[in-house]
Parts: C-alpha cells; sequence; structure tokens
C-alpha cells in the first residue's frame, strides 16, 4: 500500500509542472481538398479556421469551422457542406521543430442541399441536413519558430442527417489540408 501510494505522489509530482505549463491561445487558417463517399461526388477546396489553446507540450484543444465546398458532380445541383467542431488534441512532439497530432471530437455537419434527384436520388428533397457525430484526424507539425508554424493533416467527419421527417444517407466527408498556426 505505501508503495502505491508514493508511486501515485511522485506520478502527480512529475505530471503537475507539465500541466502547469500554460503554452497558451492559437489561431489557425488551412485550405484544402475535399472529398466524399457519395457516388460521382465532386472534390472541391476546403477552407477552415480553428482556434484553440495549448495547455502544454502534449494536449490542445480546438473549435473549428469549416467550409468543406460543393460535392456535388457537375451539373447535379448543389450539395454545399459546413460545419462547426470541437476537439481534443493530442501532439507528439519529434523535435523542437517536428510534432504529430491525432485529435478527436464532437463536430455538427450542415449538408445544404438544392436540386431534386441529386446523386441518384440520395437527396430526395432540397434542404438543409445536420448531422452530429465524431471527428478525428492525424496530422503533423512544423514549427519555424515558437509563434509560427506550418501544419498538415487528415480529416474525417460524417454527413448526412435528417430534415423534417426526410433522410439525408449518411457519408464520409475526408479533408486533406495545409496551413498555418499562429500562437500568442
Amino acid at each position: 500500500m505505501k508503495t502505491i501510494t508514493v508511486l501515485i505522489l511522485l506520478a502527480a509530482a512529475v505530471a503537475a509542472p507539465a500541466f502547469a505549463a500554460d503554452d497558451g491561445f492559437y489561431i489557425a487558417a488551412n485550405v484544402g481538398s475535399t472529398s466524399s463517399d457519395y457516388t460521382g461526388s465532386a472534390t472541391p477546396a476546403a477552407f477552415t479556421l480553428q482556434g484553440g489553446y495549448q495547455l502544454n507540450r502534449n494536449i490542445a484543444f480546438e473549435v473549428q469551422y469549416g467550409s468543406f465546398g460543393d460535392i456535388a458532380p457537375s451539373g447535379a445541383g448543389s450539395l454545399k457542406i459546413s460545419g462547426l467542431s470541437i476537439a481534443a488534441i493530442g501532439l507528439l512532439p519529434f523535435s523542437e521543430q517536428w510534432s504529430g497530432y491525432g485529435k478527436v471530437g464532437m463536430a455538427s455537419i450542415d449538408t445544404q442541399a438544392s436540386g431534386l434527384g441529386l446523386l441518384g436520388g440520395v437527396i430526395p428533397t432540397d434542404g438543409t441536413y445536420n448531422k452530429s457525430a465524431v471527428t478525428y484526424g492525424l496530422g503533423g507539425q512544423f514549427n519555424f519558430n515558437p509563434a509560427l508554424a506550418l501544419r498538415f493533416g487528415l480529416d474525417s467527419y460524417s454527413t448526412g442527417g435528417t430534415q423534417g421527417s426526410v433522410i439525408l444517407n449518411k457519408g464520409t466527408l475526408t479533408v486533406v489540408s495545409v496551413g498555418i498556426r499562429y500562437q500568442f
């Protein structure tokens, strides 16, 4: 019992400075490409803005707005996707300049459909469909200096949802992006 107590106190003493290291707020902007598993979907440009708080060199929390473009095939109407998400970020520093990250959180994705019969009947009616689901991603970061970094990543979102009693088939949206992160 004494051994377990000593180990717990030792672990707390070692971990406390890490959680007390306050790395601060940051903002980021990314551009990239969107792909979807809807049959025949287009691959438009994507744009995201993030704001976050890095607790220490290994943990951050982030809020993101994303505009993922119009994934409808050419001439088939419109299927514009955007969303908000919040995620916990786990950072793994490889050196002072390079780090990898993984993230997991919740996203609320809006799919705005117009043009009946889109994607072979997948979209039964025009309107905005909302889906809230888990989001996740992986990426890396190159730090130019303590404040400015180049960020690149791969994120996944669930699409679909309902509008009244109408259901939009579930889909997966994948975004590959690169951007700049600025830490205050």
